[in-house]
């Protein structure tokens, strides 16, 4: 069989091997991150079912590949293994034997019931960096509870401050129309992995890190977090920066909607100039930020008319024009025509069996001589499991006909 393993690529990581125990979104998405920059990730996923995300709805269009799955497993090679089997485990702990990076997303204590806990790993690779990501961390009352994006967002504190201000329709608190908290954790993971790569250059040794979805959110948190420990104020929606920062927001036009940040006094009087009112940006009331923040409904119930005399995108290059920061609220689709997202090429294409036409979200990392590649297509539940365990442990094709009679793989 041809060998067709990726430690030979040509990116930022060529030559490490990732083993990927994740499933769902953050572990999965920090090993793509690595497969992106040219690590050789093997994924290791249940024989039935595989990672729960291959089953979640997919368009009709999509021939049955989930865009959950889609977003988080390209780069990647697929093999069943059941952890519950000795079996299983022996192989995991041959592979990890060999692997530079593993990544594990599992309630704390699962996997060392299993005998593939970083302790036990260690002792047979001492290089291994072992990452961990989990709702609550290792540490702390919580540690063995589980949980899930949106839970965090509510509890790292994102809901308090993403909302609708009380007194407007639809007042409160609103969740993510994306797994935003499990995103940045995957991310923070993968930096974490970057760091621990190089400082095994130095030490030769590798080392656990514990990423937390709660910890991860809380930093997203960011400034507003930040106010109320300079403060002891915790903002609100009512509160947010944006509104602090008048005037800023919404629009309707003839065809949608355009967000202005008119917050500045020269963006202020950039945004009354394009819709014709440049004497409006003079008024006493509206003379700085703070004022236009007293004065906020009045500023809107001025804008907004002449807002609707505008079709989106000709608002946006006018007030573009006058440097006024601007942009329309696209859907996906609106998103991909939109041609700065052309011209830097955030759909790539990777045809799959499945889906000959498919395109994916190019990764955000730009790196001048060693660019992110696009070698894999999401693979397959399994497509890879012989090819690994030939090639990688030296399993002849008796050996694993035994473990498919165990029910190993």
């Amino acid at each position: 069989m041809k060998k067709t393993s990726d430690r030979n690529s040509d990116g930022a990581l060529a030559g490490i091997r990732v083993l990927d125990l994740g499933r769902i979104v953050a572990a999965p998405y920090a090993a793509q991150v690595l497969g992106d920059l040219g690590a050789d990730v093997i994924k290791v996923e249940r024989p039935k079912g595989g990672d729960d995300v291959r089953q979640y709805a997919a368009a009709p269009a999509a021939n049955g590949l989930s865009g959950h799955f889609a977003a988080w497993n390209r780069n990647k090679r697929s093999i069943t293994v059941d952890l519950s089997k000795p079996e299983g485990q022996e192989i995991v702990r041959k592979l990890a034997e060999k692997a530079d990076v593993l990544i594990e997303n599992y309630i704390p204590g699962t996997l060392q019931r299993y005998g593939l806990d970083y302790e036990t790993l260690n002792a047979i690779n001492p290089k291994l960096i072992y990452c961990s990501i989990s709702g609550y961390g290792h540490s702390g009352p919580f540690a063995m509870r589980g949980g899930m994006d949106a839970v965090f967002q509510a509890r790292g504190g994102l809901m308090s401050v993403i909302g609708v201000p009380a007194g407007k329709p639809g007042a409160g608190p609103v969740i993510t129309g994306i797994v935003v908290t499990d995103c940045v954790t995957g991310r923070d993971a993968a930096s974490a992995i970057l760091a621990a790569l190089f400082e095994r250059t130095r030490s030769g040794l590798g080392q656990h890190i514990d990423i937390a979805l709660l910890d991860s959110t809380v930093a997203l948190f960011s400034h507003a977090a930040q106010d109320y420990l300079l403060s002891g104020i915790s903002p609100t929606t009512d509160q947010g920066v944006m509104t602090k920062m008048a005037w800023a927001g919404f629009v309707d036009c003839q065809d949608g909607k355009v967000f202005i940040l008119a917050t500045r006094n020269p963006f202020f009087e950039g945004l009354c100039k394009v819709l014709g009112v440049p004497e409006m940006a003079k008024d006493a009331r509206f003379a700085s930020p703070a004022l236009r923040y007293d004065h906020f409904d009045e500023v809107e119930a001025l804008i907004m008319p002449l807002a609707l005399k505008w079709k989106k995108f000709d608002l946006v290059e006018a007030l573009a024009a006058e440097e006024v920061p601007a942009g329309p609220v696209n859907n996906a689709e609106a998103v991909f025509d939109d041609p700065q997202v052309k011209a830097r090429g955030l759909a790539v294409s990777l045809p799959s069996e499945r889906k000959p036409d498919l395109r994916v979200i190019r990764s955000p990392l730009s790196l001048s001589r060693t660019p992110p590649t696009y070698r894999r297509p999401p693979p397959e539940l399994g497509a890879h499991t012989q090819e690994v365990l030939e090639q990688e442990l030296g399993l002849s094709a008796s050996d694993i006909e035994k473990l498919k009679s165990a029910g190993a793989i």
